[in-house]
């Protein structure tokens, strides 16, 4: 089933500020910690930047368990505030290196590996990501089907957070500084 991803990104000046707000004045517990490495494509017949749509392959490990998400993100639409909204479709698949070798006999191009480790805090229609991307630096992605919320936690963390409109991929892709937990370890 599609649903509607409504999201916004913000590079934090100050964590210890935003990990205060996110207890004390939203009330977020720490839900887990986990790894997740990226694997994006591109289409063999059209271009994803081209048509702002994108395909992953998201390793996620927590602790001592390991899931493997396929995505598909549509287009953005025009938001206010940086926040965006787009298409995501979901499954799980059961493992990594047949999806990474389908999607490659099928004609897709791999043009992106980056990790990054993401703290989850959530309440039933919040969620906040404290994610610190390898190579880049930290940010927090704020999810909600309440657009009112995001723009009350933009406002009252102004002075510790900068918005981001740009998505990790781009993100990567533009400094060429992102990095694979694989390179390291």
């Amino acid at each position: 089933m599609e649903k509607y991803e409504i999201e916004a990104k913000y590079r934090v000046k100050d964590l210890d500020k935003v990990l205060k707000y996110i207890s004390e004045k939203l009330g977020l517990k720490k839900y887990i910690t986990c790894i997740e490495t990226d694997y994006y494509f591109n289409h063999p017949c059209k271009d994803f930047r081209q048509t702002d749509e994108a395909l992953r392959v998201r390793r996620v490990l927590c602790q001592d368990l390991e899931s493997i998400v396929l995505t598909y993100k549509g287009p953005r639409e025009d938001s206010e505030l940086g926040i965006k909204k787009r298409i995501e479709i979901e499954t799980i698949v059961n493992d990594l290196n047949k999806i990474l070798m389908i999607l490659e006999k099928l004609g897709f191009k791999q043009i992106s590996v980056f990790s990054k480790e993401r703290t989850t805090y959530k309440n039933e229609d919040l969620v906040v990501t404290v994610d610190k991307l390898y190579g880049i630096g930290t940010f927090i992605e704020i999810e909600t089907s309440n657009i009112e919320i995001i723009k009350k936690i933009r406002e009252d963390l102004a002075n510790y957070i900068e918005p981001v409109t740009k998505t990790y991929l781009e993100i990567c892709l533009e400094t060429q500084k992102c990095v694979d937990l694989r390179d390291i370890l």
